[in-house]
């Protein structure tokens, strides 16, 4: 009975034995399997939007608020454009819009007529190089029904603007001579206002 119980003994030993070298070996290999180590990093990475952004010298203010206006009356007024994004493959387009009219079958609005020249230099308008005419002589009414863009088309593209670009626009507002009102036209009296846009947008 006693030399069944050392024989016991002895196996667990050895048995015990097998195992502590096999968790040394264990150590070991993991240990030298992870003391030479290495990484590369490219940290922080941004991305960024590009802007479409366009203000001019007006700070949003109407171009033209007149008053006591009357057929033959005529005028003028310069604003300076500035394409400030960073995206430079932008179209800047030019156009009216919100048109309201409370004159008989828009009689008035369609009296006004608006010249507008662009180009190179600056305002006032002798100071433009270069210049181009998107809109001539064509009446408020007119001008709303056909350069409503986005929804028809601009009265000018201004194409790929650099950061930083400006822009002068004179605009040129002419009352018609053909305007009569004898107290029953609907036209004395009346006002038709319209928003000049620019707006910026991805080519």
């Amino acid at each position: 009975m006693k030399h069944t119980t050392r024989a016991r003994r002895g196996r667990l030993l050895r048995i015990g034995t097998a195992l502590g070298l096999l968790l040394s070996v264990a150590v070991v290999w993991q240990s030298s399997r992870s003391a030479f180590t290495d990484t590369t990093t490219n940290p922080g990475n941004s991305f960024t939007s590009a802007s479409v952004t366009v203000t001019n010298d007006k700070n949003g203010t109407a171009l033209f608020n007149l008053s006591g206006l009357k057929p033959g009356d005529s005028g003028d007024n310069c604003i300076v454009v500035t394409y400030s994004g960073t995206y430079t493959n932008s179209t800047v387009n030019f156009y009216v819009d919100n048109l309201t009219d409370n004159s008989t079958g828009s009689a008035w609005g369609g009296g006004i007529q608006l010249t507008v020249t662009t180009g190179g230099g600056s305002c006032p308008v002798g100071s433009i190089t270069g210049p181009t005419t998107p809109v001539n002589a064509q009446t408020l009414t007119a001008l709303s029904a056909a350069h409503d863009f986005p929804g028809g088309t601009s009265m000018y593209a201004w194409a790929t603007p650099a950061t930083g670009a400006t822009r002068p626009y004179n605009v040129h507002y002419q009352v018609s001579n053909a305007l009569v009102d004898d107290g029953t036209q609907g036209i004395q009296g009346k006002t038709v206002t319209v928003d000049l846009v620019w707006q910026a947008v991805t080519n």
